[in-house]
């Protein structure tokens, strides 16, 4: 993921402080939704005051930032820029949306299930509108050798793209 640290914490108002504990992949998050809400002419036609009713539904899975933000001294900003109940809710406090607001953790269907629950609560007037997606973005390699040790998933050298600083010895075959 190139430039996972040039993140335009300000646009969401949040302090360079807090942005260092926001894991990427809620960056990423964030600016795509951003971006969505944006192109879409949204933000043209509607004021943050108005607290549309708006639903975030967004699929996720991986907590890898943790064991980053784990090997500091707890902060105010630790847990909100890694827990999944933040997730959807810094979306809609920021566009001042009411809706809903739901992370899905599915594993491999989590965008697919959080798309399907955006349709649903639109047909049953839960929101007018919806934002859905997911996010995941694979940080470390510790939880995917896990899986494949239980038979969860099938690991090769050629399923991991690693830099030339990052090494990975794999003791056994999985």
């Amino acid at each position: 993921m190139d430039h996972h640290d040039a993140f335009g914490h300000a646009v969401f108002g949040l302090s360079l402080r807090e942005a260092v504990y926001v894991d990427p992949q809620r960056r990423l998050l964030l600016e795509t939704a951003y971006q969505a809400v944006e192109t879409s002419g949204y933000l043209s036609t509607r004021k943050k005051e108005a607290g549309d009713n708006v639903g975030v539904f967004i699929g996720n899975t991986g907590v890898d930032y943790l064991s980053n933000t784990s090997s500091h001294s707890p902060s105010a900003y630790s847990s909100i820029g890694i827990l999944d109940s933040f997730l959807c809710g810094r979306i809609n406090h920021h566009f001042g949306w009411m809706g809903p607001s739901e992370a899905l953790d599915t594993t491999c269907s989590s965008s697919l299930v959080a798309i399907n629950r955006a349709s649903k609560a639109i047909q049953h007037g839960e929101s007018s509108l919806a934002l859905a997606g997911g996010v995941n973005v694979i940080s470390i390699i510790d939880n995917y050798l896990d899986l494949a040790k239980a038979g969860a998933r099938r690991v090769n050298a050629n399923h991991f793209r690693m830099t030339r600083t990052a090494t990975v010895e794999q003791k056994e075959s999985v």
